[in-house]
């Protein structure tokens, strides 16, 4: 199993947007269960394994959270394609 440290922008994209669709369509009654759905159409569309993929949605997170917060201190807006 291949254990990517880092993917890039496309991917962290692809990898989010896979993630609102599952999250709006199915009624989630298991997080395991949604993290391993996520995680198979995630390697489906980039044709490699991934494992970590909840820890770096979270890290994703984190880093927006960070990122906005400095953006308000300086008075700064942040646009949308910073993340897009």
């Amino acid at each position: 199993m291949i254990y990517d440290r880092q993917l890039t922008k496309k991917k962290d994209i692809i990898l989010v947007n896979v993630c609102i669709v599952r999250f709006s369509k199915y009624d989630i009654k298991s997080m395991r269960r949604f993290w391993s759905k996520i995680r198979g159409k995630f390697e489906a569309t980039i044709d490699r394994k991934y494992v970590e993929i909840n820890r770096h949605i979270n890290d994703l997170i984190i880093k927006r959270k960070v990122d906005i917060k400095a953006s308000h201190k300086l008075g700064h807006a942040i646009q949308d394609d910073d993340y897009t």
